[in-house]
């Protein structure tokens, strides 16, 4: 009865009187377009507001944990979320920095990296890569 009506009345359902469609605008399809260039069976590491996308996958791991992804794909114009802004804004900075990714996409904040070179394919790549980026950023 009672959250029937309520919902009727002024939920944000179907139900209620103020329920709009999402929008999908040119920034959702571009988000769409850059997932889509991810191969089906590859590893990735997403903020909270990609993994969703990418929860069919065997491994997916929440930025900024790597650890073997292929594939780091990040919308800087999102939440941050379980992170602070500035840890997020220098885990991002250390995997740019590191050598250990290619940049594949970077437009309108959405960004799209590959794991490159000698790191692609070793067991021990994220090992190499999180030592590299504490010798960048000085706290090895």
């Amino acid at each position: 009865g009672w959250a029937v009506w309520a919902q009727g009345y002024g939920g944000r359902t179907p139900l209620g009187g103020s329920w709009h469609w999402p929008q999908i605008g040119p920034r959702e399809r571009l988000i769409h377009e850059v997932l889509e260039r991810i191969p089906p069976g590859a590893s990735v590491s997403a903020p909270t507001t990609l993994a969703p996308h990418l929860s069919q996958r065997e491994r997916i791991y929440l930025f900024p944990t790597r650890r073997d992804a292929e594939y780091v794909v990040l919308d800087r114009r999102a939440s941050t979320y379980p992170v602070g802004t500035a840890e997020y804004q220098a885990a991002v900075a250390r995997t740019l920095e590191s050598g250990c990714f290619i940049r594949l996409a970077d437009r309108e904040g959405v960004l799209l990296l590959r794991r490159a070179g000698p790191y692609a394919s070793s067991v021990s790549s994220e090992r190499n890569c999180a030592a590299r980026s504490a010798r960048l950023s000085g706290s090895e």
